[in-house]
């Protein structure tokens, strides 16, 4: 059987739908919980992007319905750090599988690709609950079940998910059989870069997973990509200037704050032949991490054909949260 075929058969298996929990505890279906978050002002390199993100550390609702959907997760929803502009943020959970009633496992938040369908986050989160993994995956606005609140400005979009992801991190790890101190981040392509920085604010997650990103937003935009293209014009369509846009770049830029990521715990799956971000991208975020040779995997495909590896990376991660 042909590698391709494998991967796909793979794929198909993460679409059925997975058990779901039969019982959670009713107040969590409309209760609240509280931001956790801890800023450092005194990193001077990370403090634009930390003053660009900062909200004040609040108490936030939280809605969990009685019900699954019938894709086989369970939606959650929760206040979103922004306000109401984009609506409630949405958490996406698969839960762990394989495992005795009422046993605590680890997490991983999921932070997905640009493709409408978000399949290769799917993918990865239900993999990663057959791995007896918890998964969840924050759907961000303009995707999924957010779709009609499709955000005019990327940037401002970018910064939102960011905001959202490390918030996320708190409501997961309120939730039963959750194992609070085991909550990972993992990012696929614009999800990296969002992970990348979400888990740079105060190094509230576990292990690190960041998959086909990089550093240098401006750069990857000026880049001529299809995606990087359609944003850039819907930036200069906003009035934005070049020089406005790489001022909003540089306050959310990668490459100004994973300097502080524990490199021990920061994982980075990158393309060889990659074309949307290049080579040298991704070797910048390594080498600003310091990452260990064992940890920076330069896998032999491009951003796309990346994907014959989802089968591999899936059970990696999982013995590595494990």
């Amino acid at each position: 059987m042909s590698l391709a075929i494998r991967v796909l058969r793979f794929i198909e298996r993460m679409r059925r739908p997975l058990p779901i929990p039969v019982s959670l505890p009713g107040s969590l279906r409309n209760g609240t919980s509280q931001d956790s978050v801890q800023w450092d002002l005194s990193d001077t390199t990370a403090q634009p992007v930390m003053k660009s993100l900062w909200w004040n550390p609040a108490l936030f609702s939280v809605m969990i319905p009685s019900a699954a959907s019938d894709l086989g997760y369970l939606p959650i929803e929760f206040s979103s750090p922004i306000g109401a502009e984009y609506g409630n943020a949405v958490l996406r959970w698969f839960p762990a599988q394989g495992l005795p009633a009422n046993t605590d496992a680890p997490a991983c938040l999921v932070l997905h690709e640009t493709g409408p369908t978000m399949i290769a986050a799917v993918s990865f989160a239900r993999g990663l609950a057959k791995q007896g993994i918890h998964a969840f995956l924050l759907v961000s606005s303009g995707y999924g079940e957010r779709s009609e609140r499709a955000p005019e400005n990327i940037l401002d979009w970018y910064r939102a998910t960011i905001q959202e992801a490390r918030r996320a991190r708190d409501v997961i790890a309120a939730l039963p059989t959750v194992s609070p101190t085991g909550i990972s981040l993992l990012g696929i392509s614009l999800g990296g870069f969002i992970a990348s920085v979400a888990a740079a604010i105060d190094l509230a997650f576990a292990d690190v997973f960041l998959i086909l990103c990089g550093v240098d937003i401006y750069a990857i935009l000026k880049s001529g990509n299809a995606d990087a293209r359609e944003w850039l014009e819907r930036l200069y369509a906003l009035g934005f200037s070049d020089d406005q846009i790489r001022t909003e770049c540089n306050a959310i830029e990668p490459a100004n704050v994973v300097h502080r990521l524990d490199r021990a715990q920061t994982h980075l799956f990158v393309g060889r032949y990659d074309r949307v971000v290049r080579p040298e991208y991704s070797d910048q975020l390594a080498s600003k991490i310091g990452l260990p040779h064992g940890q920076y995997h330069r896998l032999r495909c491009s951003h796309y054909s990346g994907v014959i590896f989802l089968p591999w990376m899936v059970k990696t991660i999982a013995k590595q949260i494990r």
